[in-house]
């Protein structure tokens, strides 16, 4: 007979054993976990409180049973409840829920490809700043390509120093978690949207470029990696992703003298990129060939952009 308990999970009263058991084990209930982790777990507890507890399984890896003496169900039921109650609130010092954590090295050549990009335009005193950043008036005249060109831009050595050298870790962390392909392309659409988002809401004449606002989506997808890996984990885990996510933000991106409306876009553009790409299963996220795909379709669109830039001011 199977029922509920006030502490929310069920309990099954076993049918009675062979004769030869004790009059005392005559019945037993038996009471599921959901993992056998759980199920060991649970065990501990009651063996705490001097309770006997068999662990039994089905051949099925989400059903386990801690099977207890009909006359220790109550006292089981109630220690387990306590137990759970216990962990369910706030624990300051708590197991990471990914602890491998993973670098794709394929972050280097896009950092040093933003480098070279930087050397090249700067050449001989040529300069596509005035041809790729954005400015306000030409943004609002139809030239939207600049959203997205001035992403590849930097003002000077320092700022392309800066943003190369913690881009580098940010997006070697994104890329890890969803693939190569789909993080750049991710990344730097949220850039593109960091770059709307703060002309809409920045005093007019605007003019900005830089990286800034693609490595804070980066940042971002960094912060919403546990949604939809996850599914057993506590929607507190998602909570503590993205304030720690947040934090970074004010760390790295809310500096007064910088385009904080561009970082604060781009890293909630990331933020659900990362939150959809979660849902799917990492070996989908991890497959080379939609990867490639999204590789080639954000070097697809950089050069679209910048063929529209360069032939605007030709």
């Amino acid at each position: 007979m199977a029922f509920f308990n006030q502490w929310g999970f069920t309990a099954t009263t076993m049918p009675e054993p062979s004769p030869n058991e004790s009059a005392a084990g005559s019945f037993q209930t038996a009471i599921p976990a959901a993992s056998k982790a759980q199920a060991t777990e649970w065990g501990l507890v009651l063996s705490s409180q001097g309770i006997e507890s068999t662990l039994v399984g089905t051949g099925n890896e989400d059903q386990w049973f801690l099977v207890v003496e009909a006359q220790d169900e109550i006292k089981a039921l109630e220690s387990i409840g306590l137990y759970r109650a216990e962990i369910s609130r706030w624990q300051w010092r708590q197991e990471i829920v990914w602890p491998k954590m993973i670098f794709h090295w394929g972050a280097l050549p896009w950092c040093l490809g933003l480098i070279l990009f930087h050397l090249l335009e700067t050449q001989k005193g040529m300069s596509l700043h005035p041809a790729g950043m954005v400015d306000s008036a030409a943004v609002l005249t139809g030239q939207w390509w600049r959203l997205f060109t001035a992403v590849t831009l930097h003002a000077d050595v320092a700022h392309l120093a800066s943003n190369a050298s913690i881009g580098f870790l940010l997006f070697g962390l994104a890329m890890a978690r969803f693939g190569f392909g789909w993080a750049l392309l991710a990344s730097f659409l949220a850039g593109a949207f960091g770059n709307l988002f703060s002309l809409g809401f920045s005093p007019l004449p605007h003019r900005s470029l830089g990286a800034s606002g693609m490595i804070m989506g980066a940042l971002g997808m960094i912060a919403a990696q546990t949604y939809g890996r996850f599914p057993r984990a506590p929607l507190r885990l998602a909570y503590v992703g993205l304030l720690t996510g947040a934090m970074l933000f004010l760390l790295l991106g809310a500096n007064p003298n910088s385009d904080v409306g561009a970082h604060l876009g781009g890293f909630l553009g990331g933020l659900f990129a990362g939150m959809g790409l979660a849902h799917f299963p990492q070996r989908t996220l991890e497959k080379p060939g939609p990867n490639r795909a999204a590789l080639a379709a954000l070097l697809g669109l950089i050069l679209y952009v910048w063929f529209r830039a360069l032939r605007a001011t030709s």
